[in-house]
């Protein structure tokens, strides 16, 4: 661990903007633009050895949505995102490139019930170059970061809200996620292509109660 004698920096800026376009009452384009800055500097105080790089990048992002009905709403995205790279120096380690992510994403929203039943569900696939993970030094045992290869990422997620009364909402969500590394690009690694990504489940729920009450004449609510 070299946080005592590692000085490290990251001012960074960003500018992005979105415009969208009605074709029809039901059918909806739009497009969007983002420009990254990240000035990154890193400097041992021992050996006073040090780098500095600016990482930048253009991601853009465009969807399509159409109504096929007032209570239901299809859609469909594509985004770039981007991460920046950065420095071993302590670890004496070849610095680590930045991550680049292609996203693709169907869905639907749906209001059932005279709107007692809110339903969103989506399926997505990202194409994860250059993945980022902490390795060691065989020798040293120090931890460093480096680029492991590529990822592939496919998924389901949903949310269901049901409102039996005014005052009474229910809420149940969850994911299915298959991660795993479809490319190794380093000579020693614990993963081999086929291994599931480190962090990422593959399934997660959640369901909660929300309750509204009034008590004295002032509002109130229990959340379990």
């Amino acid at each position: 661990n070299f946080a005592f004698n590692e000085e490290r920096t990251s001012k960074s800026w960003a500018v992005f903007g979105n415009v969208s376009y009605d074709l029809s009452d039901r059918l909806e384009v739009g497009a969007g633009l983002r420009y990254f800055e990240d000035d990154r500097g890193e400097i041992n105080k021992t050996s006073l050895a040090s780098a500095s790089e600016t990482f930048d990048a253009v991601s853009p992002r465009a969807y399509i949505s159409f109504d096929v009905t007032d209570n239901v709403t299809t859609y469909a995205s594509v985004s770039k995102g981007f991460r920046s790279g950065g420095f071993n120096i302590s670890t004496g380690q070849p610095p680590y490139e930045p991550e680049e992510l292609m996203s693709y994403e169907v869905g639907t929203k749906l209001a059932l019930m005279e709107g007692k039943l809110d339903a969103e569900i989506s399926a997505f696939y990202s194409d994860w170059s250059d993945y980022q993970i902490n390795g060691t030094d065989p020798v040293t045992t120090f931890n460093f970061a480096q680029n492991a290869g590529d990822v592939e990422i496919k998924g389901i997620d949903w949310m269901l809200t049901f409102r039996p009364s005014e005052q009474t909402q229910v809420m149940f969500n969850g994911s299915y996620i298959d991660a795993e590394f479809t490319d190794i690009e380093v000579l020693s690694t614990s993963h081999i292509v086929g291994d599931s990504v480190d962090d990422i489940p593959e399934f997660q729920f959640g369901i909660s109660i929300n309750q509204d009450f009034s008590m004295n004449g002032k509002p109130g609510f229990i959340r379990v």
